[in-house]
């Protein structure tokens, strides 16, 4: 891909200027930090989320041409090939973030990523990605409600990584940490093009599926249900259970730590009932 790297600068101004006129709902957020046998977590009390469209309890659309993801022209930032597009997230957490649609609203997130979507995504993160400022990126994908999706368009998101947090495949070798559910971590060596690393993550992706696939108990035809961590170094792939237990709700993100809550309830559930047994419960637990 000949672009070259987002002006973060003129991202944040095109951000903050979002917010002052309301075309973003965002506000900062002090994080709590949690430990849960080992496993870090940081949480954070987003009330923007109050105001998040969600996806109904009805099925999915039809494949009908008709997104249900607005991305006003304000919000556009570029294109990515001509399959997807990259725009600023509404409703974010981290400052900024954004979403990356697939072109064709037909395209539905209740099916898998495709070869077009994970080359979208390793073009968007080497775009986004500035090893001079210290600015690295990570992808996220929800499968399907059960997964954490709230629209049905299909769509990636992208968010800076915390520099306060430090996931868990990153963590050192000899941190303990007991990942409360089962997962598919592949370590990446990055390729000379974008199409010969996008080709290597999408083969790997396909054999996570099938993994998935088994502990979920799922036939091919069936959806499965499950979490996409992408950054330069790896990709992580959780099958899911459910997105919700009790009144609390997470995606990718959560999984991975990353706890975002609309309310002060919601937030006092996800310390008293503890954080790693929370994700024990949305993924499939591992047996000890």
């Amino acid at each position: 891909m000949s672009q070259q790297r987002i002006d973060h600068r003129d991202i944040l101004l095109r951000f903050d200027d979002a917010v002052a006129k309301s075309s973003i709902s965002w506000a900062p957020a002090n994080p709590l930090h949690l430990t849960g046998n080992g496993f870090h977590f940081q949480l954070r009390l987003c009330p923007q989320f109050l105001y998040k469209p969600q996806l109904a309890d009805a099925e999915f659309h039809e494949a009908d041409a008709i997104s249900d993801i607005a991305d006003p022209p304000s919000l556009r930032i570029t294109s990515i090939f001509t399959s997807h597009r990259l725009a600023l997230n509404a409703y974010p957490v981290l400052r900024p973030s954004y979403l990356l649609l697939t072109n064709s609203p037909t395209h539905q997130q209740s099916s898998p990523l495709d070869l077009s979507d994970v080359r979208a995504a390793w073009a968007a993160l080497d775009l986004l990605d500035d090893d001079s400022e210290g600015s690295e990126f990570m992808m996220i994908y929800n499968y399907g409600r059960d997964a954490g999706c709230s629209r049905s368009h299909k769509h990636m998101q992208m968010f800076p990584r915390p520099l306060d947090f430090v996931l868990f495949p990153d963590r050192p070798l000899n941190d303990i940490v007991k990942v409360p559910y089962i997962y598919d971590l592949i370590r990446l060596s990055p390729s000379s093009s974008t199409a010969e690393i996008a080709s290597s993550i999408f083969s790997a992706y396909l054999s996570c599926l099938q993994h998935a696939r088994a502990v979920l108990g799922v036939g091919e035809s069936e959806h499965v249900p499950h979490n996409v961590v992408l950054v330069r170094g790896w990709m992580l792939v959780i099958p899911r259970k459910r997105a919700r237990v009790g009144g609390m709700s997470t995606n990718a993100a959560g999984m991975m730590g990353l706890v975002w809550v609309a309310t002060e309830e919601e937030l006092k559930e996800w310390k008293e009932r503890g954080a790693w047994n929370v994700l024990r419960e949305m993924g499939i637990a591992i047996d000890n």
